[in-house]
């Protein structure tokens, strides 16, 4: 994991911020590899949170304009679900409801209806209550 933060902070420095980011989530998903005895979910988290610039990412949900214009939609759509996991894995479903509603209130244009409906359910079940996604006009 060491090598590829390693990596990562070089390509920033060169200002290949993709390439940066792409090293940054690939030291994030080692962390909780299969073949980690010690899965740190946490650390994966906070990982995941420093890629999202190099792929045009925010968490702030008034830049609407960065998400799917730049960068591939569905590698966005995979990096914003990866939080959401990661979240539920550490324990703070508030989290994971966040980062689920940034990436329905976001990405919608890009998303099958199934995936939709398959994300709300999800949520459904993690939380055992109805939700509202006020923030971007989805009422389940």
């Amino acid at each position: 994991m060491q090598r590829f933060n390693a990596l990562s902070d070089l390509y920033t420095r060169l200002g290949f911020n993709r390439k940066a980011a792409f090293f940054k989530r690939v030291a994030a998903m080692r962390c909780v590899s299969p073949s980690n005895p010690q899965p740190n979910w946490t650390l994966c988290h906070s990982l995941l949170l420093q890629v999202m610039n190099g792929y045009n990412l925010s968490l702030n949900a008034n830049e609407p304009y960065k998400f799917g214009y730049y960068g591939w939609p569905r590698l966005q759509i995979q990096i914003m679900q990866e939080l959401v996991g990661t979240a539920k894995r550490k324990g703070n479903s508030a989290l994971a409801t966040r980062h689920m509603t940034l990436l329905l209130g976001t990405m919608l244009p890009h998303v099958s209806a199934e995936f939709v409906k398959f994300l709300i359910h999800s949520e459904l079940q993690t939380n055992y209550r109805c939700v509202e996604i006020i923030e971007f006009g989805i009422r389940v």
